[in-house]
């Protein structure tokens, strides 16, 4: 079973995949190293609440539509 963590990851890439953005570009709009929207991404790293609503800022998506993916999965 995956975790949440996991899952707002995939969700997350979803998203960004959609936008056409590169994690390395999205790691760059939040203030991070290259490789952490990867390590987010396979649910490697504990992200803060503030963190996940600055990656979904940088995403321009609602904090909310991302945690009702996660519900729906």
């Amino acid at each position: 079973m995956k975790t949440n963590m996991t899952n707002i990851g995939l969700i997350l890439k979803k998203i960004r995949q959609e936008k056409n953005i590169s994690a390395y570009e999205l790691s760059l709009r939040i203030g991070k190293v290259n490789d952490y929207m990867y390590k987010v991404e396979k649910g490697e790293v504990n992200i803060s609440l503030l963190r996940f609503i600055e990656i979904c800022q940088a995403l321009d998506v609602e904090p909310s539509y991302v945690l009702e993916l996660l519900n729906k999965n």
